[in-house]
């Protein structure tokens, strides 16, 4: 629970400084694979729920959005700063509302 208050602090703040400039390039996406695997080293979650968060986020989310939100766990504050920037507060802040639902929305459909 703690790494979970810690990575949605993470988010928070660099949501909260979307406006802030930058500047940047685009960076290699990543999918389901890695988003599963950073949720198992930093959320705490069971590997079939991690499973359902990565699947999910290639789904719902921009590679843009799961490579910000990867950056974001993996406490890269500099590709984290950069593609902030690229992103507008939509986008920044639906991917950060993802990594606050998607852990309870996998949880609830793992378990049944």
């Amino acid at each position: 629970m703690k790494r979970m208050k810690l990575v949605s602090g993470a988010i928070a703040g660099a949501l909260m400084m979307t406006a802030c400039g930058g500047g940047g390039g685009s960076s290699a996406s990543r999918g389901a694979n890695e988003m599963a695997e950073a949720c198992e080293a930093e959320l705490n979650v069971p590997t079939e729920v991690c499973a359902c968060i990565g699947e999910t986020a290639e789904r719902e989310l921009s590679a843009r959005q799961i490579d910000f939100l990867l950056a974001a766990m993996e406490e890269d504050g500099v590709t984290t700063a950069r593609l902030r920037a690229e992103m507008g507060i939509a986008e920044a802040t639906e991917a950060g509302m993802f990594l606050v639902n998607a852990p309870a929305d996998c949880a609830r459909s793992t378990a049944q």
